[in-house]
């Protein structure tokens, strides 16, 4: 496990049967992985399409690893617990590493799919996981700013999803998967729309496609075009004396001013985080 003597142990698995009575908690196994030392990072236990309980985990390579816990618990041959692999397509390989963080998985009623959304070294990416000895990547989204992918969560019927990058000051974006899912594109780097970080000082309202988002600025020779920039006002705290030199009644005007902007600055963040899915 991460951090410990044990570095090829990924997971351990317990029998919780008996709860609430400690003593008849038991270990059943242990999952080891040495060829990644470190351990798991994130797992996702999931109910797969065919009835099996499927374990994904991730690890200090540019995959996640599935394996099937009827196998794990049944004492079944160690060799045999582990019965798929899914590729990270984008990895930055020149750090030599590359994996997953964060993910999830989920079934696809519109497509009878078990579906993998992977957020990692290098972007999102979406795969087939229907079959899990045999993956099948879907579609990916990869842009300017998305390197350090962090979390990717989809809606229940995997239209839309929301993505976070790992990095100061970017936004939660989000996305709208459906050329993606329908085979249309193998790549989206445009987003619908972007929710940005609490006590941010500006943004830069970019034209995106023919749609305005929020993206943070980009670089020269990006598909955003810059519209326009609008500082939004520091939050101020309730109850911030005003100094020595300042009136009670420019105090109170400068208040009522700070209440007005931030609720404005709520209004906006509001509107531009709704989708409209009519």
């Amino acid at each position: 496990m991460q951090g410990s003597p044990d570095t090829d142990l990924g997971a351990v698995i317990f029998d919780v049967t008996g709860l609430p009575d400690p003593t008849k908690v038991k270990v059943v196994a242990r999952i080891r992985y040495p060829q990644s030392p470190g351990g798991f990072h994130n797992t996702f236990a999931y109910k797969h399409s065919d009835g099996r309980v499927l374990y994904f985990a991730t690890v200090n390579q540019s995959k996640a690893l599935v394996y099937d816990l009827a196998k794990v618990v049944s004492g079944a041959p160690e060799n045999t617990w582990l019965v798929g692999e899914v590729p990270n397509p984008t990895p930055f390989r020149q750090i030599g590493g590359g994996g997953y963080h964060d993910f999830y998985v989920g079934y696809d009623p519109a497509t009878h799919q078990d579906k993998f959304y992977g957020a990692g070294l290098g972007g999102y990416s979406v795969w087939d996981v229907t079959n899990p000895a045999t993956p099948k990547q879907l579609f990916t989204i990869t842009s300017l700013g998305m390197d350090i992918a962090h979390t990717f969560t989809p809606s229940p019927d995997g239209h839309y999803a929301v993505t976070e990058t790992e990095y100061q000051y970017t936004p939660l974006r989000i996305w709208d998967l459906s050329a993606g899912q329908s085979g249309k594109t193998q790549n989206i780097d445009i987003p619908i729309s972007a929710w940005p970080p609490t006590g941010a000082t500006s943004r830069t309202t970019m034209k995106c496609a023919g749609r305005t988002c929020s993206c943070p600025r980009t670089k020269t020779g990006s598909r955003y075009s810059t519209s326009r920039t609008r500082r939004i006002p520091r939050p101020t705290a309730t109850g911030t004396r005003a100094s020595a030199s300042t009136s009670t009644a420019s105090a109170a005007r400068r208040t009522t001013a700070g209440r007005a902007r931030r609720a404005s600055n709520r209004a906006r963040s509001a509107s531009m985080f709704a989708i409209t899915t009519a």
